[in-house]
């Protein structure tokens, strides 16, 4: 299972962030006959949030992140995803990843242990090992952190990611 991934290529493009939010990366790859965007952005402490949507949701911020497809797709396209983190990691050793489950558009009204949130907490379970990464989650919030066990002080790497999800997700009360 997800072992299959729809080939991506070098980076369409590379935009500068601000204060620590470092870079993002934009990745292209087709889905049958679907087009999606995969972004990697890297923040400081080199925490690095990967996300994807379907590039026709391109001008719709609101709702990209949030809107289903139903091609039945969605495990090679978790694959592309988890393909792009690996190969993150293999480019810098000292990654750690994070994620938010978004709400599905029209049918989920907050963030709190979204159906996104459930599927990719089994996913970061299942194929991030502990010995790779330490696992933290939040549900109320639909938040996921892979912190790199290389870290030796998880607690002040927590405290720094609770700060960048909160600055990425005003929405969010991280405590």
């Amino acid at each position: 299972m997800f072992d299959q991934p729809y080939k991506f290529g070098s980076p369409l493009s590379k935009e500068l962030g601000k204060d620590f939010h470092i870079y993002t990366e934009k990745y292209k790859f087709r889905a049958e006959n679907i087009v999606y965007y995969i972004l990697a952005e890297r923040y400081s402490k080199d925490i690095f949030i990967i996300k994807f949507y379907p590039s026709r949701l391109e001008g719709c911020k609101e709702k990209r992140y949030s809107v289903l497809i139903n091609t039945g797709h969605a495990e090679r396209i978790l694959a592309t995803c988890l393909d792009l983190a690996k190969n993150i990691y293999l480019k810098v050793p000292s990654a750690s990843f994070g994620f938010i489950g978004a709400p599905t558009y029209l049918t989920e009204k907050d963030y709190i242990n979204t159906k996104r949130f459930r599927v990719y907490s089994k996913i970061a379970i299942d194929k991030f090992g502990p010995s790779t990464f330490k696992h933290y989650s939040d549900p109320h919030q639909s938040s996921y952190l892979l912190v790199n066990s290389k870290i030796e002080n998880q607690r002040e790497f927590l405290e720094n990611a609770k700060s960048i999800f909160s600055d990425i997700y005003p929405v969010l009360e991280f405590n």
